[in-house]
C-alpha cells in the first residue's frame, strides 16, 4: 500500500498533458516567431545592408526618365575603372576613362599575346608585365561570383566574348586547405545553383572587360593620359568643374558632369587631388598596415604533347586556381602557396610569406619549401606528383618567375568625412580601400563600389539630379558592404608578429575574429551547410550576419569548447 501511495504521489507531480501540450507549443510558436524575425530581418535589413544582391537585378537597365548628366570623367582604365565606365554609361550622355598607360587605354580587346621576359644576372628568367601599375597583372586568379554576376547585367552579349577568349566560367569547387584543415566543399560541380567563377588571368580579365566596354558601351570613350589635378567650379564651389589631363598632345581641361576617382592604390584624390581643388578640409583619416608579404609566383609553358600527362594530374574540370593552402596562424605558420592552370598550357606554382625572405624558383627549392610547411603532409597526391612531372620534364617546359611585394594595406574612412566633399565625385576600389591581394577580393571589392554607386543613381530622378549629399550617401552605403573585406583580411594578417599594425592598433586587434574564423573552418570540415554559409559569406554573395545563425553558432561554440 505504500508503495502505491508513493506512487501516486510522485504522479501527482507530473504536469497534466494539457499543461504539456501548452508549453511545447509556446515553445514552438516562438521559436517559429523568432526564425519568421531572422528571415525578415535578413531579407529587408542585412542583405539590403551587407551585400550588393538587392542592388544587381537593376544595374544594366536603361533610365526611362534621362539622365543625371552630360558627362562622367573616370581617372583610371584599370578593373574598377572599367567597371565604372560601364555602369556610367547607362546614367550619362558620355563617359570618358583616362588611363596613362597606353595598354590600358589603345583599345587593346584582343588576347595578350606575350609579355617580355628577361634573363637576370641570377640566371632566371623574369617576367616584365605590360602593366608596370598592376602588380598582379600576370598572376592566375579567381574572380568570385559577383564580378560574373555584375559583367551579366553590364555586358547581356558577354557570353560570347567569353566564347571567343575560350573562357567557360566554373563552379567553385577549389581544394582549400588552412593549414591540416580542408574545408567540405561547399557545391558539387553539377549543382546549378553553385555561383560561378572566373578562373583567368588579370590579363585577360581586363582585356575581356575592355573589349565588352568598347563592344557595348558606344558612349564610353578612352584618353591616353594622366589626370593631374581636379577643377574646382567657378559656379558652383561645392562641385568639380572637370580635371586636368597631360596627354602626349598636351595638356588639356576635361569638364565632367560627375567625376570618379579609379587611380588604384596611388590613391591620388587622397593624396593630391582634392587638395588642389581645395577639399583638403574634407580629408578624412586614412588606416594604414603594412603585412610584409613577399610572393613569387613560377609559371610553366607546357608544350601540346605533354598537356594530356599533366591534365590528368589535375583535378576534373578544373582550370584557374585549383589548390591553395593558407596557414593555420595557430601554429605558427606564416607561408601559403597555391597551383593554377590557365589558357590550357601554362602551370602556375606560387609561394608567399608574411615577414619571411625566402622566394622559391627551382623545382628543387619548391618542393623543398612546401614540404616544410605545416600540414605538408595532408596534401592531396597531385601537389607533389605535378612537381616530379615538372621536374621529369625540366627541358622541355620553359618558365619565367614574377617576385613581388604587397605593400601596404590602407583604408580610407570618406565614410566619416565632414560634408565638404565635392558633390559630384566619389572615389572607388583600391582608391578607397586596398586589400591585401593573396585573398583574391579586389576586383569583386570595386564590383561592389560600382554597383552601390549605381544604386545612388537609381534613386534619384532626372530631374532631381545629381544629389548634393551624394558622396556622403555612397561612402556611408559601401562601408559595411567592404568593411567585412576589410577586416576580414586585416585580423588574420596581424595574427603574424611581422606585420606591423596600423597606428593606434596592436597585433592582437582581431585576436577573437582570428579564433572565431579558425574554428568556423575546423567546425567547417565536414559540416556541409557551414562550409556553404561559409562560402557564401566570403564570395559576398550573402551577409556575415548568415554566420550567426543559431545552429551554425551552436556547431561552433561545440567545436570552440571540444576542439
Amino acid at each position: 500500500m505504500q508503495s502505491i501511495a508513493s506512487a501516486k504521489s510522485a504522479l501527482d507531480t507530473i504536469p497534466l498533458v494539457g499543461e504539456w501540450s501548452t508549453a511545447i507549443i509556446s515553445a514552438v510558436l516562438l521559436y517559429l516567431g523568432v526564425y519568421g524575425l531572422v528571415k525578415v530581418a535578413r531579407k529587408y535589413v542585412w542583405v539590403p545592408k551587407y551585400t550588393i544582391m538587392d542592388d544587381l537585378p537593376k544595374l544594366g537597365t536603361a533610365r526611362t526618365d534621362g539622365n543625371l548628366g552630360s558627362r562622367a570623367v573616370i581617372c583610371g582604365g584599370s578593373m574598377g575603372g572599367l567597371f565604372a565606365a560601364a555602369m556610367c554609361s547607362f546614367h550619362f550622355d558620355s563617359v570618358v576613362i583616362i588611363e596613362p598607360e597606353n595598354t590600358a587605354s589603345d583599345h587593346s580587346i584582343e588576347k595578350p599575346k606575350s609579355h617580355e621576359v628577361r634573363t637576370t644576372a641570377d640566371g632566371f628568367n623574369r617576367a616584365i608585365p605590360l602593366r608596370t601599375r598592376v602588380v598582379q597583372y600576370l598572376a592566375s586568379h579567381v574572380f568570385l561570383p559577383p564580378c560574373l554576376m555584375a559583367m551579366r547585367k553590364l555586358f547581356p552579349k558577354m557570353d560570347d566574348d567569353l566564347a571567343h577568349f575560350g573562357i567557360s566560367p566554373l563552379p567553385n569547387t577549389l581544394e582549400a586547405y588552412y593549414g591540416t584543415v580542408c574545408l567540405v566543399k561547399p557545391y558539387k560541380a553539377t549543382d546549378p545553383n553553385c555561383p560561378q567563377i572566373l578562373p583567368i588571368t588579370r590579363a585577360l580579365f581586363e582585356t575581356l572587360v575592355r573589349r565588352c566596354v568598347f563592344t557595348y558601351r558606344a558612349n564610353v570613350t578612352f584618353i591616353n593620359g594622366t589626370v593631374d589635378k581636379f577643377e574646382r567650379s567657378a559656379e558652383d564651389p561645392t562641385k568639380l568643374s572637370g580635371v586636368s589631363v597631360k596627354t602626349p598632345q598636351g595638356d588639356r581641361i576635361e569638364r565632367a558632369s560627375f567625376v570618379i576617382d579609379a587611380t588604384g592604390v596611388a590613391q591620388q584624390s587622397y593624396n593630391k587631388f582634392l587638395k588642389s581643388a581645395g577639399f583638403s578640409s574634407a580629408l578624412p583619416t586614412r588606416i594604414e598596415y603594412e603585412p610584409h608579404l613577399n610572393y613569387s609566383q613560377s609559371v610553366w609553358s607546357i608544350p601540346p604533347k605533354l598537356v594530356p600527362g599533366i591534365k590528368k594530374l589535375i583535378p576534373a574540370g578544373l582550370n584557374g586556381t585549383f589548390f591553395c593552402n593558407l596557414p593555420d596562424w595557430s601554429t605558427g605558420e606564416n607561408r601559403a602557396y597555391y597551383y593554377s592552370w590557365y589558357d590550357e598550357s601554362q602551370l602556375c606554382i606560387a609561394v608567399g610569406s608574411w615577414g619571411g625572405s625566402e622566394k622559391p624558383h627551382t623545382i628543387p627549392e619548391m618542393r623543398y619549401t612546401i614540404k616544410s610547411i605545416h600540414g605538408a603532409e595532408h596534401n592531396p597526391d597531385f601537389v607533389w606528383q605535378i612537381l616530379d612531372f615538372l621536374e621529369e620534364h625540366e627541358e622541355e617546359c620553359p618558365y619565367w618567375i614574377y617576385d613581388a611585394n604587397a605593400g601596404k594595406m590602407s583604408n580610407i574612412l570618406y565614410h566619416e568625412a565632414p560634408a565638404a566633399l565635392p558633390s559630384n565625385w566619389v572615389a572607388i576600389g583600391d582608391a578607397v580601400t586596398k586589400l591585401n591581394p593573396i585573398y583574391g577580393q579586389g576586383t569583386t571589392k570595386a564590383v561592389i563600389d560600382v554597383v552601390t554607386l549605381d544604386g545612388i543613381f537609381r534613386s534619384v530622378s532626372a530631374e532631381q539630379g545629381l544629389p548634393a549629399d551624394l558622396p556622403n550617401r555612397f561612402f556611408v552605403k559601401r562601408a559595411p558592404r567592404v568593411m567585412m573585406l576589410w577586416e576580414g583580411t586585416k585580423a588574420p594578417d596581424y595574427s603574424y608578429a611581422t606585420t606591423q599594425p596600423a597606428k593606434g592598433e596592436t597585433n592582437e586587434n582581431g585576436l577573437f575574429a582570428r579564433k572565431l574564423g579558425l574554428t568556423m573552418i575546423c567546425a567547417g570540415r565536414k559540416d556541409l551547410p557551414l562550409a556553404k554559409a561559409f562560402y557564401q559569406v566570403q564570395s559576398c554573395v550573402a551577409p556575415q550576419t548568415d554566420l550567426l545563425n543559431p545552429a551554425l553558432l551552436y556547431k561552433v561554440a561545440k567545436k570552440w569548447v571540444l576542439g
